[in-house]
């Protein structure tokens, strides 16, 4: 819970929230703002079936991965999830988008260098986004499996980031965390499969 850097985040008053939400009672609850599902996967955990949207793409992949369980899972096709992953570390980095608008070597379409990431997390990050759309293309991935990958990028992403907390602006200097190399690591899941429904 709370792995990623975001403004807004209810990490810190999920618990009051749910505690005012009191016990399920054969009710849904209801996550208009789901920014990165913590409150969902914790109203999940207490027995709630769920219903979250949130206005940016990226926040509803993050609730989705968050009300998963490994049941939900398989990588069937790839031969599991932890295997998943290292294959996904493991793929040659790609000069593309992140690389070319968000680090100082690529040619970014303001004309200026940024400092969002180093060139070798840029390039990587491009590198497992086209690998996770080419299992996707292919049929190796479910829909669930796709999101799953896809926030933990994201959230693999937000630890090498070289910002104080947004992506409005990057750091002149680069942090000691932005200078690590970006690995995706494998997540733990929800013990029971949820009932839940994520929108955009």
């Amino acid at each position: 819970m709370g792995r990623i850097r975001y403004i807004g985040s209810k990490a810190r008053v999920v618990k009051q929230i749910l505690d005012i939400a009191g016990p399920p009672n054969g009710g849904r609850f209801l996550d208009v703002f789901s920014g990165t599902g913590v409150v969902s996967q914790q109203a999940a955990i207490r027995g709630w079936g769920v219903c979250a949207n949130d206005h940016l793409l990226s926040s509803s992949i993050l609730t989705t991965a968050q009300l998963l369980s490994c049941d939900d899972v398989s990588f069937a096709s790839l031969g599991g999830y932890e295997i998943t992953i290292r294959k996904l570390n493991d793929i040659s980095p790609r000069s593309g988008f992140i690389y070319a608008e968000y680090t100082p070597s690529g040619k970014s379409s303001s004309g200026h260098g940024r400092r969002y990431f180093t060139t070798e997390n840029g390039r990587r990050i491009d590198g497992m986004r086209a690998q996770i759309e080419d299992w996707d293309r292919g049929g190796k991935l479910t829909a669930h499996e796709r999101a799953l990958l896809l926030a933990d990028l994201l959230e693999a992403t937000n630890r090498v980031a070289n910002i104080a907390g947004t992506y409005g602006c990057f750091l002149r200097h680069w942090t000691k965390a932005a200078q690590r190399r970006l690995l995706v690591s494998p997540r733990s899941f929800i013990t029971k499969p949820a009932s839940f429904q994520v929108s955009c």
